[in-house]
């Protein structure tokens, strides 16, 4: 089972139609089975949204996907290719006075929708309002696409409280349970975000036998302003631990374009699940 994780930074990127179609392109060829995607984004002040049967609907959602939802989009291009995914979005909050920014899983086979705020506010006018999004295929299988705020060093708001938040969620399935995300917690630094999530879970990286690929950011991005080093702070987490295959970073520029201000992340558990083709 391929399992691919980017944030797509959506219509902030230049060209952001080429760019769609080029991650679409890239998923179709993969035959990727789920894929999680951070900053989805649409136009406040678009039409909403006519949905069909492959929209999978979160009952909680208020807001309306609009007609130029990134993901929305995405999967009506690879429909085009011949590959047909189901889906699901969650609204985060207010994207530079213009977005609806969110969150979105597509998947192969139908699953059953949800989100949580990870954060502790939830005013969708404030940027640091963080909603997860998780897809539930059966009592085996859970995979949830995140984007997690920054380390403060306190444990009343930021990546502390998110992460705890997300662990009462999380925490009564049984099943193995992956998260593919924009975590911002860059790999290198100890005693922080990462050391924090791999308490409770495990890289991919680190389990898998093949790698291709290792930091997903390697230039000053938003919330990253004076970043002088490339780092890894996009992952596949799992648990219990599986064996991956393969994991690969995707969309840095080499073997595939660069569309976004992260790289993105692919990995292979199919020695542990069947894929959903």
């Amino acid at each position: 089972m391929k399992m691919l994780t980017l944030n797509t930074h959506s219509w902030i990127e230049e060209e952001p139609m080429k760019k769609m179609r080029q991650i679409a392109a890239f998923i179709h060829e993969q035959s990727i089975d789920v894929i999680g995607l951070q900053e989805i984004n649409q136009h406040m002040n678009a039409a909403d949204s006519h949905l069909d049967s492959y929209f999978m609907p979160i009952e909680h959602e208020l807001i309306a996907v609009k007609d130029d939802n990134f993901a929305k989009l995405l999967a009506e291009e690879l429909q085009k290719l011949g590959s047909c995914y189901y889906w699901s979005w969650a609204y985060s909050h207010i994207g530079y006075d213009t977005y609806h920014e969110g969150i979105a899983i597509l998947a192969k086979r139908p699953f059953q929708a949800d989100s949580f705020f990870a954060s502790t506010v939830k005013d969708p006018r404030n940027h640091r309002t963080r909603k997860q999004i998780v897809a539930t295929f059966n009592q085996d299988l859970q995979i949830m696409s995140g984007h997690y705020s920054w380390w403060t060093g306190n444990e009343i708001d930021g990546f502390q409280a998110e992460w705890q938040k997300t662990l009462a969620y999380l925490g009564e399935f049984k099943g193995t349970q992956v998260l593919l995300g924009d975590f911002n917690a860059p790999s290198q630094l100890d005693n922080e975000s990462y050391s924090l999530v791999t308490k409770s879970f495990v890289d991919c990286y680190n389990l898998a036998e093949k790698k291709i690929g290792s930091d997903t950011v390697n230039k000053k991005i938003d919330g990253w302003d004076d970043v002088s080093e490339s780092m890894r702070i996009d992952f596949a987490f799992v648990r219990p631990k599986v064996d991956i295959a393969e994991y690969q970073v995707v969309f840095n520029g080499k073997n595939q374009p660069v569309v976004s201000d992260h790289f993105g992340v692919m990995v292979d558990i199919s020695n542990k699940f069947d894929s959903m083709s």
